[in-house]
């Protein structure tokens, strides 16, 4: 009988991840005869089949699946103890798992981040980004510690509102509110929380659908659009360049006369704390935005 250990749980990851023995190997410094002899030996001690080779690689039995979750779970708590046991010897290091927002990770996090590295350079960052639902389900799974988003998300721990920011309506031209749904405009995938503020607004001033002529992937590829004159956009202000000589820009307002806005937050578990690099982050983001709990 074996023993599992932290290297079963990481051929586990990896083998996921490439579905291929000849990718992983390696990744995990072993030889290909290694592998498959490693992953025969975890399949007697689990008494079932966890894997189905192929022509076209490897793929997981339900059962296999389940137990990559369960490795990547004991690879977290892992790092997460070791991290714990660090931070009692006195050393600010260990890894800090966080995930952020594309449009912030774009715009702030890069010299957010060179200056965290600076003041503490024995901080290993795992970074992931992404539109912000995805971020929080990254949360959820506890892939990662504390995140960046923006948006009302809910989340029940800590939260912290960092900044906001109003929507507006963008064009390379003046061009009245009234005549919006006779121009064509264009539409950039985001995350459903903005989009049901733009509808939410557009239904409160107009009777017809906006007339959306472009749909484009990302806010950099409407951005240059608008600027090329080919349509109008609804956009965060973080989304705007800096100089802006070349944009006509209107906040957009409810009918109580209240700017549609977009915030971003800070959003970690309360226990995630314990750990010295979770916490010198988020003290060093306050400190930074000067952040209050969100409401």
């Amino acid at each position: 009988m074996i023993q599992l250990d932290e290297k079963d749980w990481q051929m586990l990851k990896v083998l996921y991840a490439e579905k291929s023995i000849t990718k992983a190997a390696p990744s995990l410094y072993l030889s290909q005869p290694a592998l498959i002899y490693r992953m025969d030996q975890l399949e007697k001690e689990m008494d079932t089949q966890l894997f189905i080779r192929s022509s076209k690689g490897i793929h997981f039995t339900s059962a296999g699946e389940r137990l990559v979750v369960f490795a990547e779970k004991m690879i977290r708590e892992y790092a997460d103890i070791k991290n714990r046991i660090v931070s009692q010897e006195g050393a600010v290091s260990g890894t800090l798992r966080l995930g952020s927002s594309s449009i912030f990770a774009h715009s702030q996090l890069p010299l957010l981040l060179k200056e965290f590295n600076q003041k503490y350079p024995a901080i290993e960052i795992s970074l992931y980004t992404g539109l912000s639902h995805d971020v929080l389900k990254q949360m959820h799974k506890e892939e990662i510690a504390v995140a960046i988003i923006r948006g009302n998300h809910p989340w029940k721990e800590a939260d912290l509102l960092l900044q906001n920011e109003p929507l507006c309506i963008v064009s390379a031209k003046a061009l009245s509110l009234k005549d919006l749904p006779t121009i064509p405009g264009i539409q950039y995938l985001t995350d459903p929380t903005m989009q049901y503020q733009i509808d939410r607004w557009w239904q409160e001033n107009f009777s017809i659908p906006p007339k959306i002529l472009m749909h484009v992937d990302s806010a950099y590829t409407c951005r240059q659009l608008v600027m090329a004159g080919l349509g109008w956009a609804i956009m965060p202000a973080l989304r705007l360049p800096e100089n802006i000589e070349n944009l006509f820009i209107q906040e957009i307002k409810n009918k109580n006369d209240q700017l549609y806005d977009r915030p971003t937050r800070l959003i970690y578990r309360n226990a995630a704390r314990e750990i010295d690099a979770v916490d010198v982050f988020i003290n060093f983001i306050e400190n930074a935005f000067k952040a209050k709990p969100n409401a």
